[in-house]
């Protein structure tokens, strides 16, 4: 919940979501505190998740709300189908290094995403990964990147979180996870600039070069200068 409160105080106006993975469900509860929404949209890949998940009664509370649709699809195929625009897309998929995940953090998919926000858009990437290669990727399609304990919040024009908005929709959530978000907080750990810096060695993860997934041996990995902590160079 942590991760989507960050991501919401930083949009202005975020009437049109997108979530592109459900996962456990977190991301879309999250999203339907914030009475901004108007709108969110789910790409699952897998449709048994849904079905599943609907059994269990504290998630199914929300996964029926009105506001919310299901589009049973590949995501990357989704958006490039897609003809309407998102004020925020949030990523809570697979992790970064399984099979076929470059197709959802490669340079060309966060393209995709871009021109499929507003002029304003927001976008939140759950990370795993340690390289900097997703770091140094997405920073080089968004011109305003924050890197924070263990997600990214990208942005297509230069916006600054909302501590009032922020707090509103924390004191929202269940007081069973209040303490847990209160927790994890944390400031941001580097901007674009610093990640851009800190990954000098890193190649881009592209559809032609999925490194992401293809990490294996490549000698930049004992090399490269953006180390598991964050943003800080070695030295």
């Amino acid at each position: 919940m942590y991760e989507t409160v960050t991501a919401l105080s930083y949009a202005d106006d975020p009437r049109r979501v997108l979530v592109v993975g459900f996962g456990t469900g977190t991301i879309v509860e999250t999203l339907l505190l914030d009475e901004r929404i108007e709108s969110v949209t789910v790409v699952e890949l897998n449709r048994t998740v849904i079905d599943n998940l609907e059994r269990v009664p504290a998630i199914n509370n929300f996964m029926n709300d009105p506001r919310v649709v299901y589009v049973f699809d590949d995501g990357r195929r989704y958006l490039e189908r897609n003809k309407d625009k998102f004020d925020l897309v949030a990523m809570d998929p697979l992790r970064t290094r399984s099979a076929f995940s470059n197709n959802i953090y490669s340079e060309e998919f966060f393209e995709l995403v871009r021109r499929n926000l507003n002029p304003d858009g927001t976008l939140l990437v759950w990370s795993d990964d340690a390289s900097g290669v997703l770091a140094k990727t997405l920073s080089e399609v968004f011109d305003n990147v924050n890197r924070y304990s263990f997600f990214f919040v990208a942005t297509t024009k230069e916006s600054a979180p909302s501590r009032p908005v922020y707090e509103k929709l924390v004191a929202k959530t269940p007081e069973t996870t209040i303490g847990a978000i209160r927790q994890l907080e944390g400031p941001v750990i580097c901007d674009r600039e610093t990640i851009l810096q800190a990954t000098k060695l890193v190649p881009t993860n592209r559809d032609s070069s999925p490194t992401l997934e293809y990490y294996l041996g490549l000698p930049w990995k004992n090399t490269a200068s953006f180390d598991a902590a964050g943003c800080k160079k070695s030295e």
